[in-house]
């Protein structure tokens, strides 16, 4: 089993050392460290991962085997599935029922993990979009950082085995519910300002509403302009997106009929001045 499971692992520990760059460790020797500290500091972190990626990998493969287990293995050294195809040739006992409901946790665990890594992923993606388009784009990087490793973890654990279709399920779910809970986040969060245009017709309703959200600390800016029906006031409010439904509030118990829109705005300068 060590024979044919190294090939795959030499295969993907040879592509993280691929893009290694020597150059640290030869700087490193230059300030004078020593070859077991380099490689436990620099090089073992490194490709840690490509380790622990081709052991899952060898562990599967080694596992699922039969064939090659039939024929390599010798009295008193039978493998897994050694044991239960043996077990089953002779009828199912209580032992094989306790091992398939094993297996069968391992797996549903496995489709979960993947479902959660997913479901963090993608709302981490949400989010990383947010943050660069409010202009944070540091801040969108280091969840950019996070996103890009989970997902290579989760699709790592899918590549290694595409014919079992609750990983496949667990992967797709993954990305359904993180979308939505990154939708949820961000309106939680509410991170930027929101422009509030509030339109009615010139009277003494549309100047309370104006007093009113002044009062409450909002800034307000009317423009006068000419409708259908007669002259009508536009009442601009740039306000944080916590404070919208407060707007909003305070528009409808004043002027109910009054025509309210609302869109993101991203200030240039000033950010903090939206009175």
């Amino acid at each position: 089993h060590i024979t044919f499971s190294v090939a795959f692992v030499a295969v993907i520990i040879q592509s993280r050392l691929s893009s290694y760059d020597k150059n640290i460790e030869e700087a490193a020797q230059d300030l004078g460290t020593i070859p077991n500290m380099i490689f436990g500091k620099i090089t073992a972190p490194v490709i840690l991962p490509a380790i622990l990626s081709g052991w899952l990998l060898a562990f599967t493969l080694s596992l699922d085997d039969l064939v090659v287990a039939s024929f390599t293995t010798g009295p008193g050294a039978n493998t897994l599935p050694i044991v239960v195809f043996s077990k089953v040739r002779l009828g199912l006992s209580p032992e094989v029922n306790a091992l398939s409901a094993i297996i069968m946790l391992i797996v549903i665990l496995a489709a979960l993990s993947i479902f959660l890594l997913r479901l963090l992923d993608q709302t981490l993606g949400t989010l990383r979009v947010l943050y660069v388009n409010k202009g944070k784009p540091v801040f969108g990087a280091v969840l950019g950082f996070i996103e890009s490793a989970i997902w290579v973890v989760a699709i790592s654990r899918v590549i290694q085995d595409l014919n079992d279709p609750l990983l496949i399920f667990g992967y797709a779910l993954g990305f359904a519910s993180g979308t939505i809970m990154g939708s949820y986040i961000e309106n939680t969060i509410a991170i930027g300002d929101i422009v509030v245009r509030i339109f009615a017709p010139k009277d003494t309703d549309s100047m309370e509403v104006a007093k009113e959200l002044r009062e409450k600390g909002f800034g307000v800016t009317i423009i006068n302009g000419e409708g259908m029906h007669g002259e009508v006031s536009i009442a601009w409010c740039v306000t944080p997106r916590k404070k919208v439904k407060e707007v909003l509030k305070i528009v409808s118990e004043i002027n109910p009929d009054a025509y309210v829109t609302t869109e993101p705005t991203n200030p240039t300068t000033l950010t903090g001045n939206r009175k």
